[in-house]
C-alpha cells in the first residue's frame, strides 16, 4: 500500500498490491524419519500440537494492537477471547 504524507491511502484496493502465488515459492520436499521409541509397545510418539500453541497470542496481540489504536488501553486480553468480549473492551473508553 502506498499512502500520502498525511496517511490516506493512495492504492486504490489490493489490487495493486504483490501477493504471492504457489509458483513463487520453492519446491517443497517430504520425507518421513522414522525413530521408534524402544519404552512403548508400538514404538509413537505425542507429536503434540506445537504448531498452533503461537496462533492464539498472535490473535491476542493483533486485537490488543487494534483497541490501542482505537485509543482503548488495553495490554492484556484473557481467553476465551469472543466478538463480545472486543466489543465490551472497544466499548470501554468510549463515553
Amino acid at each position: 500500500m502506498v499512502y500520502d504524507e498525511s496517511g490516506t491511502p493512495l492504492s486504490g484496493g489490493l489490487g495493486y498490491c504483490a501477493v504471492a502465488r504457489a509458483s513463487d515459492l520453492p519446491a517443497l520436499v517430504v520425507a518421513e524419519t522414522r525413530t521408534p521409541l524402544p519404552d512403548k509397545p508400538l514404538g509413537t510418539k505425542g507429536a503434540g500440537e506445537s504448531g498452533t500453541v503461537g496462533a492464539p497470542r498472535v490473535l491476542a496481540n493483533a486485537v490488543i494492537k487494534a483497541l490501542v489504536g482505537a485509543g482503548v488501553e488495553a495490554r492484556q486480553i484473557d481467553f476465551p477471547l469472543t466478538a463480545e468480549e472486543g466489543w465490551r473492551l472497544a466499548q470501554s473508553s468510549s463515553g
